[in-house]
């Protein structure tokens, strides 16, 4: 209420959202569910609206975001649901709505959140908000029309007035784009607004055994695979008793020969038992677990079982995780819980598990991505967040472990993360790897470093940060401002498809077609085949549409692609003449593509 009252007062053309069940609409204030799309979409179309509408039509439309900054704190395993609901997923939803009903409409969106980071020490106590920051990365780089920028209030504000006049400040700094693209996140405490910035840290090396106890007792979720497996190995030769956890349904130990007698040495299951048993013969005692950390239930079991098993839990490493949930325009809010679940509800189940007897460290698998983004990952972004803010929280942090942080890894040469699924960024990454990527020997070092005198969170990177951010914008295409160069290569034949092959016949048509030959790598494309058939994606569109803007000189966002999914219609929309006749298709088979 203060903000639109301020806002206002300094001359701007208000439209209020509160969130309700039903949707309505009075006087200038809006109630809606923020769980439901079509109420985040009715909501732009009527603030976008031309004639009549409170809020402006022409020039980008102004968005702050506070239903995550007036949500009840949640740093307990008990149910941070309702806290992703009001922030991250509401966010989410609020984004994919701008791309599909406003998407030539230029948006400045300011997401607010409240006593989420740790800025003068013991003022950060509430983050799984910081979940919010990552989701507004995520959308800065991956909507290429939004520009997104967190700002973390102070809780309690001295008053609700000077609360709602910072994020107005806020809100003309990001018009102004003062500072662009380093103030993505900030953060206002007793009147003083602060940046957040990254130094390069000397930690000295450091022998192994000084940080993990020879004959030590450690448990890591994520242990079976991966990361977590690769540290279980590299600290075997100290003699270690293992707690390894994992989701991986295991037999039991005695039928183990005849599993693998059965199923040979391929399958997930057989490399985990055999895996095991190299750890036994490097000097570990392993006790491999089944169990979901995602619940509270069966993170105390698995917990309670390791100090059962080997006496005094002297480390924890919660190294758990999932791929991201592709592209943005197809993320569902269960694809998106999905991803948070091991990153927030894991920790918060671990930690809730360790507080009756605090082990010596606890160490949480973080990612470069909540710091950096990626594009496609803005919910890794979300979820990486939260660890770092998470282990910077002395105030959620004192009664977890004696020491805890947060090491957010930048790629691995191993290749840690699933690939994405738009071919530019996957070769990209690739190639990234091959060059920069940590190497086993670099990673395990570096985080035996950091568990002995690095601060509470840690970016893990081969390169300068600068160097990396720079890398991540030019990706992005959001930051600084172009889209990846089509690749080079040899193109495939058309693939098989309903669509009967017609030839392009404008020059409009035949320019749009060789963009999407050489984005695509398709040695010919009919005027009739749909872009997301022929091996398109939401991101490849994102590029796609920048190739066509140098190519045919126009502006158009990647929504276009979404309504108009041809070159033939494509071609209608750029040349403004009536929509394209409708391709045949062959048999029931297309009738029943029609339908669909």
């Amino acid at each position: 209420a203060e903000l639109a009252a301020a806002a206002a007062e300094a001359g701007h053309r208000v439209l209020r959202a509160e969130p309700g069940t039903e949707y309505a609409s009075t006087d200038g204030t809006v109630v809606l569910d923020l769980a439901d799309p079509e109420h985040h979409a009715r909501l732009l179309r009527e603030a976008a609206a031309p004639g009549g509408s409170p809020v402006e039509s022409t020039g980008p439309l102004r968005i702050v975001h506070t239903a995550a900054a007036t949500a009840a704190p949640t740093a307990t395993a008990d149910d941070p649901e309702p806290a992703l609901d009001a922030g991250c997923h509401s966010l989410l939803r609020l984004a994919q709505a701008v791309a599909r009903e406003l998407p030539d409409r230029a948006v400045e969106l300011v997401a607010a959140t409240a006593d989420v980071f740790d800025v003068l020490g013991g003022d950060g106590r509430d983050p799984v908000g910081a979940t919010v920051a990552g989701t507004c990365r995520g959308i800065d780089q991956e909507y290429p029309r939004i520009r997104c920028r967190t700002v973390d209030l102070e809780a309690p504000a001295e008053t609700a007035r000077a609360a709602a006049g910072q994020l107005l400040r806020e809100v003309e700094l990001l018009a102004a784009g003062a500072g662009e693209p380093d103030t993505w996140l900030t953060a206002w405490r007793r009147g003083r607004r602060w940046l957040r910035t990254f130094t390069e840290v000397d930690l000295p090396s450091v022998e192994p055994e000084r940080v993990w106890r020879p004959g030590g007792s450690y448990l890591v979720t994520g242990g079976l695979r991966g990361l977590g497996l690769l540290l279980a190995t590299r600290l075997a030769p100290l003699r270690p008793k293992l707690t390894l956890v994992g989701r991986t349904e295991l037999p039991a130990e005695d039928d183990w020969d005849a599993w693998l007698a059965e199923h040979g040495h391929d399958d997930e299951v057989s490399a985990i038992l055999l895996a095991v048993r190299e750890l036994r013969a490097a000097g570990a005692e392993v006790l491999p677990l089944t169990a979901d950390v995602t619940s509270p239930e069966q993170a105390e079991r698995a917990v309670r079982t390791a100090r059962e098993r080997f006496g005094t839990l002297h480390g924890v490493v919660h190294a758990a995780g999932v791929p991201g949930g592709g592209p943005p325009h197809a993320r569902t809010r269960q694809l998106t819980a999905d991803v948070l679940a091991p990153k927030v509800r894991g920790t918060l189940a671990v930690a809730e598990a360790l507080r009756d007897d605090p082990p010596e460290l606890l160490v949480l698998y973080s990612s470069s991505v909540g710091v950096l983004g990626w594009r496609g990952e803005g919910d890794q972004a979300a979820a990486n967040a939260f660890l770092d803010a998470f282990a910077a929280s002395d105030v959620v942090t004192e009664k977890v472990a004696r020491r805890v942080v947060s090491v957010a890894w930048g790629p691995w040469r191993r290749g840690t993360r699933s690939e994405p699924d738009d071919p530019f960024l996957a070769e990209h990454l690739r190639r990234y790897r091959e060059r920069y990527g940590i190497t086993d020997d670099e990673g395990v070092d570096a985080l035996t470093r950091v568990a002995a005198a690095g601060p509470a969170q840690v970016v893990v990177l081969t390169q300068p940060f600068a160097e990396v951010a720079e890398r991540v914008g030019v990706v992005a295409g959001a930051e600084v401002g172009h889209e990846p160069d089509a690749p080079a290569g040899p193109k495939h034949p058309r693939p098989d498809l309903r669509t009967p092959y017609l030839a392009p016949r404008t020059d409009t048509e035949r320019r749009i077609a060789g963009v999407w030959q050489d984005y695509l790598g398709i040695d010919e494309i009919g005027v009739h085949d749909p872009f997301f058939d022929i091996g398109g994606t939401s991101m490849v569109a994102t590029a796609v549409v920048g190739g066509l803007g140098r190519t045919l000189g126009v502006d158009l966002g990647p929504a276009s692609l979404f309504d108009h999914p041809t070159v033939a219609e494509l071609a209608a929309l750029i040349d403004g003449t009536d929509s394209p006749p409708e391709p045949e298709r062959a048999g029931r088979g297309g009738r029943r593509r029609d339908r669909r």
